[in-house]
């Protein structure tokens, strides 16, 4: 039993030596990463703001109109409503758009 003791030590010692070399040759970037981590809160935090970052890049296509329009186009306010397409006559795109609506009087 002294033996199985005495044989792990050395391994316990060799891990923490390991351990305190990696805390001492790591980078002042790796240091922050490894203690921001820890930090549950800022975690969530980092993910909510990643979110809000990656929706304002992709802001144009997720919502394709002018936002300085105020309100809705009177003319049309009771019209059918439309599916957004993605394919038409001239091929596909990326964004999604509505086929225009022509009113014409009778």
């Amino acid at each position: 039993m002294t033996e199985q003791i005495q044989s792990d030590i050395p391994q316990n010692s060799m891990q923490d030596q390991k351990m305190k070399e990696a805390y001492f040759t790591a980078s002042q970037g790796q240091l922050v990463w490894a203690r921001f981590k820890k930090q549950r809160a800022a975690m969530i935090a980092a993910t909510v703001l990643l979110v809000l970052i990656i929706s304002g890049i992709l802001a144009p296509f997720l919502s394709p109109y002018d936002p300085t329009i105020a309100g809705r186009d009177k003319d049309y306010l009771n019209g059918a409503p439309n599916i957004p397409m993605f394919c038409d006559k001239n091929g596909c795109s990326l964004r999604p758009f509505l086929h225009t609506i022509e009113r014409e009087r009778s």
